[in-house]
């Protein structure tokens, strides 16, 4: 996707903070979009639709709503529906999904992620004291995210929705790819399973919560993250 058709897309459709905006700028080879429209041209003349039912607030977020811990340096943010509408209606949108292969197999998956690389690994325990899991960070996270991202054709121009779980290591991951000049990296604020509501449970928001296509069915995620399930 090109620069300045993003730009007109981030800038001009979404209101984002005032450090994406001077990172991502409109001009005259792109059209001139109206916040308050429904439907938007980019470059190639194909529509951005953002249907009445969703509004506007659920596509790009402004700085101002996103708790610290999940900001940016980079200071683009999506919702899940956001990143749901960008996918399925514009070119050179790639959804990563930076959860870990267990938080996969127990919580779901959305088929529409294009890349899966792990932040972190959990591996679940069993004794006496009952149950729980370990963390081990993804040394080699980094490079192969950059790797897969090269593997699916793209470049430091495309745009990269980071989903984890509820939008804390994904901030992290934004900021690991804006060091490598992706500069149109966004952070999925509510991550697929959302966040934690008064009841413990995670129940607020997110891809799962907002009816968004997802899947347990163990052969799918096991294809998914090249598992075997033999065993």
């Amino acid at each position: 996707m090109d620069r300045r058709c993003v730009g007109g897309l981030l800038a001009g459709l979404f209101a984002v903070s005032s450090y994406a905006q001077a990172q991502v700028v409109a001009d005259d080879a792109c059209p001139k979009h109206a916040v308050d429209m429904a439907a938007y041209a980019t470059c190639d003349g194909d529509k951005v639709a953002t249907a009445h039912s969703f509004g506007l607030r659920h596509v790009m977020l402004a700085e101002g709503r996103v708790a610290r811990d999940k900001q940016t340096s980079l200071g683009l943010y999506v919702d899940a529906v956001g990143a749901h509408l960008l996918k399925i209606n514009a070119k050179d949108v790639f959804l990563v999904d930076v959860r870990s292969q267990l938080e996969l197999v127990l919580a779901g998956q959305a088929p529409a992620v294009d890349i899966h690389v792990p932040y972190v690994e959990h591996t679940l325990y069993r004794n006496e004291s009952g149950r729980g899991w370990t963390i081990a960070e993804n040394d080699q996270f980094i490079e192969d995210l950059a790797q897969r991202l090269q593997q699916r054709g793209a470049d430091i121009d495309a745009l990269i929705l980071v989903m984890c779980r509820s939008g804390e290591r994904s901030a992290r991951v934004v900021d690991r790819l804006a060091e490598l000049g992706f500069l149109l990296a966004v952070n999925v604020i509510d991550g697929f399973e959302g966040d934690l509501g008064n009841d413990g449970r995670r129940s607020v928001n997110g891809w799962k919560n907002a009816g968004l296509e997802w899947t347990q069915d163990p052969q799918a995620i096991a294809g998914f993250v090249g598992l075997s399930t033999s065993n």
